[in-house]
């Protein structure tokens, strides 16, 4: 798992969850961060089951915005 830019996680969406030589992106989630400010944030198959990005502190109104099929 990974917080990325705005910009590599549109491409990760573009690209169908695919990036360089990664392993493939199964979901893109979006969060307001601790800071105020909005982060984007990139699971990988091992992550989505831990659900990674729970809500806490540092992790408010997560939202899945992509999701491998």
């Amino acid at each position: 798992m990974s917080t990325v830019s705005e910009a590599i996680a549109t491409q990760i969406i573009a690209q169908n969850g695919h990036y360089c030589d990664d392993p493939r992106v199964m979901q893109v989630i979006t969060y307001d961060n601790a800071y105020g400010g909005k982060s984007w944030a990139i699971l990988y198959e091992r992550h989505v089951a831990q659900n990674s990005y729970a809500p806490s502190h540092y992790i408010r109104n997560p939202k899945i915005i992509w999701r491998a099929q």
